[in-house]
């Protein structure tokens, strides 16, 4: 949870799922942002979802990936 520091309002929320071990990993992140303003830039609310797999291929190589999909 990110809080704004004027009010301390919850500006994100996100929760995150992470299943395996070090072989293969899976993962599903939920993000919530409410509408926010960086500067002259105006940003609206947002949701998403993210799915991420890990694969630890050696002692010292690691492949991963993910998609995220706006909501």
């Amino acid at each position: 949870m990110r809080l704004n520091q004027k009010n301390l309002h919850a500006e994100k929320n996100e929760i995150g799922l992470n299943v395996g071990s070090a072989p293969l990993k899976f993962g599903l992140n939920y993000v919530l942002r409410k509408a926010y303003k960086i500067g002259d830039n105006q940003y609206g609310a947002s949701k998403e979802i993210t799915y991420h797999i890990s694969s630890q291929l050696t002692k010292s190589l690691q492949a991963s990936g993910y998609y995220q999909y706006d909501l």
